[in-house]
């Protein structure tokens, strides 16, 4: 299979456009093509692109809590197309596909994953032009916006009395780790091994958490699981982008137990695992 070009300006060595095995589990968007820059992603850098897709789901989340309460205090309760037509669910849909189908170079991320996070919210704004064809946001939803962008890099804000040696920073920021992780309830700290790193980009978890998310996000309640394995298999690991070795072992079950787990351990782990 010759590899073509994708609109997102990567090799599509995964199968070409994606349009005719997408069912209703993929949106319009969505190309694997654009996920091959990932084939030689370091820690560091799978570190960045997932951080991204936390910090999304831990939005998602927080609006659900809020349309929940609103919906509560509504006699009739909201539909589904009211949550649809929210301006920050819309929002978080644009920033998703900008995340999915923009190449964001990463390669110079030193392992802060906040300045991923922040390059990427950089060059999301030229992406606000589209939003503003869909919606109309007023100044205050835009600063709320803007707000919520960057109000995560100050939750863990630490004083350091510089005049202090070394080792005794490095001491009291230890304890102080301790227990803010304590208070938060942060208990799962382990990295993924190697092994399981070096197997992300073949067992498509980048690609198929895009999917996932992209069903939450649209949806006021867990609406992914309506599709069957089958349905996410044909888009996730098309027939036409595997060897017949490969075709052999990326089944349902595959999909299931590695490709969904993974992502799922990673999206909501306590502390990112790499």
């Amino acid at each position: 299979m010759q590899p073509q070009a994708c609109r997102c300006g990567l090799p599509m060595l995964w199968g070409g456009n994606m349009g005719h095995f997408m069912g209703g589990f993929a949106p319009a968007w969505f190309d694997l093509g654009c996920y091959e820059k990932t084939r030689k992603y370091k820690r560091r850098e799978w570190a960045a692109d997932f951080q991204i897709r936390r910090e999304l789901y831990r939005q998602l989340l927080e609006l659900r809590e809020d349309y929940a309460f609103a919906a509560a205090q509504e006699p009739l309760g909201f539909r589904l197309e009211d949550w649809q037509r929210y301006t920050s669910v819309q929002l978080l849909q644009m920033e998703l596909k900008a995340t999915a189908t923009f190449h964001f170079n990463l390669s110079g991320t030193p392992g802060d994953t906040s300045k991923a996070v922040d390059r990427l919210i950089l060059s999301y704004f030229d992406l606000l032009r589209e939003v503003d064809k869909l919606i109309e946001a007023s100044a205050q939803q835009s600063a709320d916006f803007a707000y919520d962008k960057y109000s995560y890099l100050t939750d863990w804000s630490v004083t350091v009395d510089s005049s202090r040696s070394d080792t005794a920073i490095i001491e009291d920021f230890k304890q102080w780790l301790a227990t803010q992780r304590k208070i938060n309830g942060y208990g799962n700290t382990k990295a993924l091994d190697n092994g399981v790193v070096a197997r992300l980009y073949e067992n498509r978890v980048l690609p198929y958490l895009d999917c996932w998310l992209w069903q939450e996000i649209g949806q006021y309640e867990e609406k992914a699981s309506a599709y069957s394995w089958a349905q996410k298999l044909a888009v996730i690991f098309p027939s036409d982008s595997l060897s017949k070795a490969e075709a052999a072992v990326k089944t349902t079950e595959t999909l299931r137990k590695t490709t969904h787990r993974l992502a799922m351990d990673i999206l909501r782990r306590d502390v990112l695992p790499f």
